[in-house]
């Protein structure tokens, strides 16, 4: 049985200690830990413990699809909770004896006692969240903005108990615990250009007080005391639940738990959970490499005649003739490189070596590659020529640019990232600059349709990313593709349909052009699995080829495995 502990015993003794430290206790129980291995068919995305620390919850990919999953302790196989497809974010009950998740834009629960299925309100399937009280109201988070949400869980009235502080630059909340005896609530802000802190809210006093930098959610112990992540480092420090203060520096309990430090609108997620009587469930923290991937539209993994290189990948992209793919590789702490891969034989070449941070790359229609570069200073756009490796700097100015697509006639559409904010330009073929979205909101990911016509771009302009689509020239008219949110859009090569990714999912946009105006058609769910995307959702983190089929980047180690530890004692005080 592989585990963590066996590398890090260490901080295993220093957990156990700050547990056993926080007040004088009994007789002490034994620390038992554990793996629970799911099918190798099975990817583990989300974790929670039941309260009394009996079972865990879980979601795992199969199939194709999200499906929730009980594994009570005392039994060797998990169940399969029917009707549960998509189901995301599960927490318990204080009974433990239902489960709530968020999945085709609802907030449900399923009883564990009959399997019967319950709507209890409307909420976004990407929601960062919730807490299920005492009093049956359920907190969470709805994201685009909203702030927490409170809903009864008999009746379904939603109720706002958080509001953004939009001067203060705050963008979401999110991941929320409910502190005991109704003295508020602790979870996580993100805020324009800051780092994700926790907060606490209190009834008292509605404003919300900023604490520590975290990465998801905060679990608040009895014992009175705090776990969060920051990175794949779990944290422990004392809160006095009276004053709403935090009361000693922070300690390192553990290290290697699987973390997002920028999804949910940079909320980030922590994959752990904890129960009242000690026991922590979590999911091992994997490594950070990649391989590039063929998949169908059914999210099927296509035979490839080369075998996968696994190395820390980022947005490929499919030559024109389909015959190559240039990827940026990670090197070292912010460096990048670019290289070309040969997709027939799988043979790499390192193109370009002058500068420590090459990336975003974008093919022009006649084989050239552009890309963004440090080598003169800022990060530049530049172009270069695959026959004669020679590269000429195509745009000078002192913000960063990224590269992200050309027309046939030589327009290139790329975004400018500046202090605050991110915006879309196209450089036409004779080096004039046109500005397309140039707000106090972020846009990037510009992507032209076959034609030239019709530029997609992502801006979170309503509080949260959706995909736009708005006519070339500009005439002041654009059109939301994706309502419920959605980022990385990318044209299919005959123009038919626009490919965008919201969370996991890859959606299918579909397209036709009636007297010179685009009407939307249907939008369609492909396929759905944790294939990496971009952390900013700034450019696309897969391409399309022209035969229809999606280049994607799936994780080198697939996680199978949620490590238990029982006894953690957190009933102290």
């Amino acid at each position: 049985m592989r585990s963590i502990w066996l590398v890090s015993g260490a901080l295993l003794g220093a957990l156990v200690v700050w547990f056993t430290t926080q007040s004088p206790t009994p007789e002490p129980q034994p620390v038992i830990r554990f793996a629970l291995s799911t099918s190798a068919a099975h990817e583990v995305t989300d974790v929670a413990v039941a309260p009394d620390g009996s079972g865990v919850a879980y979601v795992a990919y199969a199939a194709g699809r999200r499906h929730l999953f009980y594994r009570a302790l005392h039994q060797v196989s998990p169940v399969a909770l029917p009707g549960t497809d998509g189901a995301r974010q599960p927490f318990f009950s204080p009974d433990g004896r239902s489960i709530a998740f968020f999945a085709e834009d609802k907030l449900q629960c399923v009883s564990l006692d009959d399997g019967s299925l319950t709507v209890i309100a409307a909420a976004p399937s990407d929601s960062a969240g919730g807490a299920w009280t005492q009093d049956g109201t359920i907190i969470f988070a709805p994201l685009r903005g909203r702030g927490l949400m409170e809903v009864t869980v008999s009746s379904g009235a939603l109720e706002p108990v958080t509001q953004l502080d939009i001067v203060a630059g705050e963008i979401e909340h999110g991941w929320p615990s409910v502190l005991p005896q109704g003295k508020g609530i602790i979870f996580a802000i993100t805020r324009r250009n800051r780092d994700t802190r926790m907060a606490v809210w209190s009834p008292d006093d509605e404003n919300s007080q900023l604490l520590l930098p975290v990465n998801g959610r905060v679990h608040y112990l009895s014992s009175g005391s705090l776990v969060y992540l920051l990175g794949d480092e779990m944290f422990g420090v004392d809160f006095d639940i009276d004053t709403l203060e935090i009361t000693s520096t922070p300690t390192i309990l553990l290290k290697g738990v699987a973390v997002s430090v920028a999804g949910f609108s940079g909320l980030g997620q922590a994959h752990f959970d904890l129960s009242s009587n000690g026991a922590l469930g979590y999911i091992p923290s994997t490594s950070p490499q990649n391989e590039l991937v063929w998949i169908d539209r059914a999210g099927l993994v296509l035979p490839s005649t080369t075998m996968p290189v696994a190395d820390r990948h980022r947005t490929p992209r499919v030559s024109p003739d389909g015959a190559y793919a240039a990827v940026v590789i990670r090197a070292g702490l912010l460096g990048h490189e670019l290289w070309l891969e040969d997709l027939n034989n799988g043979e790499r070449v390192h193109l370009l070596t002058v500068g420590s941070d090459n990336r975003s790359p974008a093919w022009t229609v006649d084989g050239q590659l552009s890309f963004a570069s440090n080598r003169l200073g800022p990060q530049n756009i530049f172009v270069t020529h695959l026959t004669s490796n020679e590269s000429r700097h195509l745009i000078t100015a002192p913000s960063a640019q990224n590269p992200g697509a050309w027309t046939g006639d030589g327009r290139l559409a790329y975004y400018e990232v500046s202090r605050s904010d991110r915006n879309v330009l196209v450089r036409t073929n004779d080096g004039n600059i046109i500005p397309i979205a140039v707000t106090a909101a972020n846009e990037r990911s510009p992507a032209w349709s076959v034609d030239g016509a019709w530029l997609a771009y992502v801006s979170n302009e309503n509080g949260f990313d959706q995909v736009y689509v708005q006519p070339y020239p500009p005439d002041g008219n654009r059109m939301i593709v994706s309502p419920s949110g959605g980022t990385e859009p990318v044209w299919s090569r005959d123009g038919r349909e626009l490919f965008y990714r919201r969370n996991d999912e890859m959606i299918a946009a579909e397209f036709t052009e009636v007297d010179g105006v685009l009407v939307i058609g249907a939008s369609n769910r492909l396929f759905e699995h944790p294939f990496e995307g971009d952390p900013g959702g700034n450019l696309p983190n897969y391409d399309v080829t022209p035969d229809g089929s999606f280049l994607m980047l799936q994780r080198a180690e697939s996680r199978h495995e949620i490590q238990i530890v029982v006894g953690w004692k957190s009933g102290l005080r």
